[in-house]
């Protein structure tokens, strides 16, 4: 992923939606200036950590904990958890948004398609290079009987999937 994001020589999907939206010196600015910030949000996280609970439930623990309920880090007591929790390396998570994580996760698993997903040699988090472009598939699955063109899932999660909103 690190090698993914890292490499300025190729163009992206989401490189040619914001050219397509705004102009290249936007792109410029997000994806190749030396001074860019990541753009970081509750959405970015929250779809992070999804990403994690499908395709990698197996670490979703080693990344992820729910932050201890009345957490104070004024507190002398408080400073000593949060110092633990970061030496940890986890990122601590309102209950709340783990639970719907996991929930969501649960609801994905269950669904028919994912049983044949799972049965036919998935890749999660393929990376394709080519000459001028990079792609990063959440799944990929090569063409069999239960997908005969072949099978690309790219993972989201939203507030409002109806058609108009989504």
């Amino acid at each position: 992923e690190n090698e993914y994001h890292a490499d300025t020589t190729r163009i992206s999907a989401s490189m040619i939606k914001m050219m397509h939206a705004k102009t290249p010196a936007h792109v410029y600015d997000a994806f190749f200036a030396p001074d860019r910030k990541q753009p970081d949000s509750a959405a970015l996280d929250f779809g992070r950590m999804f990403h994690a609970e499908v395709l990698e439930p197996e670490t979703f623990d080693d990344k992820y904990m729910v932050m201890p309920e009345g957490l104070d880090r004024r507190t002398k007591e408080g400073k000593a958890l949060w110092a633990d929790i970061l030496a940890s390396g986890k990122q601590a998570v309102a209950s709340d948004k783990f639970n719907d994580v996991k929930k969501m996760a649960a609801n994905i698993h269950k669904l028919p398609i994912w049983s044949k997903i799972m049965d036919n040699n998935p890749q999660f988090e393929k990376t394709v290079m080519t000459e001028n472009r990079r792609i990063r598939m959440d799944i990929f699955v090569e063409p069999c009987d239960d997908f005969p063109r072949g099978l690309i899932v790219d993972l989201k999660s939203c507030v409002d999937a109806s058609p108009y909103r989504f």
